[in-house]
């Protein structure tokens, strides 16, 4: 799947590149020939100089790369616009999820248990089958397995991002379908495989634009999880700017911020997916 997606992207793009450069040589080359030939028409006729006919073909070139600049934000205009489209497809999807638990956690450390959980996408084979755990409180739990045996389908549910198809999850013997997801949401923090990060200085990427998280609480939180020398290294400390997509940044670097993010929320359960 993921083979065609990538020759199919490859071959969108080479027709794009391809269709571009062939559109702009062509066009050029006509109003370069048509230029020409008017301007020698006039030479002729003693109307211009060659001089003249330089300049003329010398400016006419240079509307090469303004048009080319609004052929690219024409581009981007296009891809604009087919985000948008998503957005809006995105809000108008119905969850499938129903929110119609009533009951709230306690705060402090939770006891999770899987109980006979099976699951599946779909139609797709099982991805999960028979599960039974135990995790008691103040406990840890490392997962080990290959790709695709279903370490991350038990972080999402966990997360209430699915339900199982069979069995039952609990968090201190209370189902996950009868507590409330907004308040499930945060109880458990996740550091998921790929970490998100936004263009903008390091606080805001922590706090989210929350007031009420100060910067004492941020440096609490570094201190709390031991990684002050991480944190030096960035001279200008949480005014440092990360660039989109968390450019300029280490896989690892990255991953170190969202665990300051999660700390930051004080979750109840705790989730590192193939955390470094």
């Amino acid at each position: 799947m993921y083979q065609e997606y990538l020759r199919a992207s490859r071959r969108a793009w080479v027709i794009s590149r391809l269709s571009t450069w062939s559109v702009r040589i062509i066009l050029f080359a006509i109003a370069n020939v048509v230029i020409l030939s008017l301007s020698l028409s006039f030479y002729y006729a003693g109307s211009i100089t060659i001089g003249t006919i330089y300049m003329v073909v010398y400016f006419t070139n240079m509307l090469v790369q303004p048009l080319q600049d609004i052929a690219n934000n024409l581009q981007e205009f296009q891809n604009f616009n087919a985000s948008i489209l998503r957005i809006n497809e995105l809000k108008q999807t119905q969850n499938v999820l129903t929110d119609k638990g009533s009951h709230y956690l306690s705060s402090g450390p939770k006891e999770v248990t899987f109980n006979h959980v099976s699951f599946s996408y779909g139609n797709d084979k099982t991805v999960l089958k028979d599960i039974n755990l135990r995790l008691g409180k103040g406990k840890t739990l490392g997962i080990l397995g290959r790709t695709g045996s279903g370490k991350s389908t038990i972080i999402r549910l966990l997360s209430r991002i699915y339900d199982p198809s069979v069995g039952t999850i609990t968090v201190d013997g209370i189902n996950l379908t009868d507590i409330s997801l907004t308040h499930l949401t945060e109880k458990i923090g996740v550091v998921t495989q790929e970490t998100y990060l936004y263009q903008g200085n390091i606080r805001d990427n922590l706090t989210f634009f929350n007031p009420s998280i100060t910067d004492e609480d941020i440096f609490t939180a570094i201190r709390s999880l031991g990684i002050e020398d991480f944190f030096s290294r960035f001279p200008r400390g949480l005014d440092t700017i990360i660039q989109p997509g968390g450019g300029g940044l280490s896989f690892g670097e990255a991953q170190l911020l969202a665990l300051i993010r999660l700390f930051l929320k004080q979750p109840d359960i705790i989730i590192l997916d193939e955390y470094s």
